[in-house]
């Protein structure tokens, strides 16, 4: 996903300065934006403030699975088996 030039705290002062009466042609012209794109941001981050925007940017998982604990994950045994839960496996050698 591509990364926006602006930030929230940003879109959401912009979005002010239009509510505030500033004309949108204007404001889009200075900033180098398209009415659209100031439309789409107005449906997203109407009537939020700045403090409120923060929850947006949660982190992900990331790219990679989390593994799951080492309780759960096969270890092998004396007898040569690997015990996973409700299975057996034979270790390859």
């Amino acid at each position: 996903m591509r990364k926006s030039r602006f930030t929230e705290e940003q879109i959401i002062g912009l979005l002010k300065q239009a509510e505030a009466g500033r004309p949108v042609a204007e404001l889009c012209r200075q900033i180098g934006i398209t009415d659209t794109t100031l439309y789409k941001w107005r449906s997203k981050f109407a009537g939020l403030e700045v403090s409120e925007a923060r929850p947006f940017r949660q982190p992900g998982p990331g790219p990679f699975p989390l593994q799951p604990p080492a309780s759960t994950r096969a270890a092998p045994c004396a007898s040569g088996l690997v015990h996973r839960p409700r299975r057996c496996y034979t270790l390859k050698r």
